[in-house]
């Protein structure tokens, strides 16, 4: 049984995490609110996956995990109650 490819998300949140550099990290962190925009239902499940690296040990990561979450907040529509 072979395993199955990572998807988008899992590369996106693999460089958010171990990009070689800031700018790969922050590109990740855009490219997750692209992914937002893309398939507006799935705002849980990418937020699972962001919200893990805002504790993580590197400032790197957790910069770029605030920025993932920022460009998300800016791909969600805006809620309205009427």
């Amino acid at each position: 049984r072979r395993a199955m490819a990572p998807t988008r998300l899992d590369k996106l949140v693999a460089l958010l995490a171990n990009g070689p550099s800031e700018a790969s990290r922050l590109a990740a962190a855009r490219q997750l609110g692209d992914l937002q925009r893309s398939h507006p239902r799935e705002l849980h499940t990418l937020l699972q996956h962001i919200l893990r690296h805002l504790f993580s040990s590197e400032w790197a990561t957790r910069r770029a995990a605030a920025a993932a979450l920022e460009a998300v907040a800016d791909a969600v529509d805006q809620w309205s109650p009427h």
